[in-house]
């Protein structure tokens, strides 16, 4: 059996890869008619769910909290980033399987929409090993099970928009954009202590404040993303304003 999560977060299943293109098709036209999804749309997710995103049953792995190390995204870790982004990471939602968490390091273009899987990986591992990638990795037995992209601003030019040239902490400012658990390992705790971590690594970097934009809705896990405003408010993080369907959270970290 393969699952998929639509971002709706509805669970959509089917016995193989030819069927579950149908089922996917099928649940979109029901529940998302305005997005009108075709089967031509539908089949780059499924080449990558069949070529080499994990298959997901459904299933969940209880998590011993003790054997989680979390570690730094290093150019000596870059395999294991590129690994689990390659099998797990998008196992349920092998649509986004293509981004690499590159999204947030690119200069957005015209052409952001035509790249191709193998450009932003080739893209992410050339940043990884030149040291310009930040973030953590929680890793259980050895293996990659969780990322938090948290970076220093100035790395993420995705985020220009959300940027105060006049502030004058700007320049000493992180930001905490996304998370992904592998579908097995989430709802139980991963992306709090995560975040935790991040908020350690930034104020290592000489940060002075981190930054977060999480949706006032997270519907569901591919829409929570950027994390979710509880968690946030959960780790000493305040509104400070929105951001189209964002929530705008700070936290000072020195």
């Amino acid at each position: 059996m393969r699952v998929l999560n639509c971002i709706c977060g509805a669970r959509v299943q089917a016995a193989d890869g030819e069927d579950i293109v149908r089922a996917m098709l099928a649940h979109s036209d029901a529940a998302h008619p305005e997005m009108k999804f075709t089967e031509a749309m539908l089949r780059p997710m499924m080449e990558a769910h069949q070529s080499r995103v994990t298959s997901w049953d459904g299933s969940t792995s209880a998590i011993d909290a003790d054997a989680i190390e979390i570690k730094p995204l290093t150019p000596e870790r870059a395999k294991d980033f590129l690994t689990f982004f390659d099998r797990d990471a998008f196992a349920d939602n092998p649509a986004w399987a293509r981004c690499y968490c590159f999204f947030y390091n690119a200069e957005h273009g015209p052409d952001w929409e035509t790249r191709t899987p193998q450009q932003n990986r080739d893209a992410k591992e050339q940043s990884i090993k030149a040291g310009e990638s930040h973030g953590l990795m929680a890793y259980l037995d050895g293996k990659v099970i969780g990322w938090c992209h948290a970076a220093p601003m100035p790395t993420l030019p995705a985020l220009a928009e959300y940027v105060d040239k006049n502030d004058p902490e700007e320049g000493t400012t992180g930001a905490i954009v996304c998370f992904n658990v592998a579908p097995s390992y989430r709802g139980q705790g991963l992306a709090k202590r995560l975040l935790g971590a991040a908020c350690d690594a930034l104020r290592s970097q000489g940060m002075t404040r981190a930054r977060a934009l999480p949706p006032r809705e997270a519907t569901s896990a591919a829409r929570a993303y950027h994390g979710t405003v509880p968690m946030y408010e959960a780790a000493g993080f305040a509104v400070e304003g929105e951001a189209g369907s964002y929530v705008v959270m700070a936290k000072k970290l020195a």
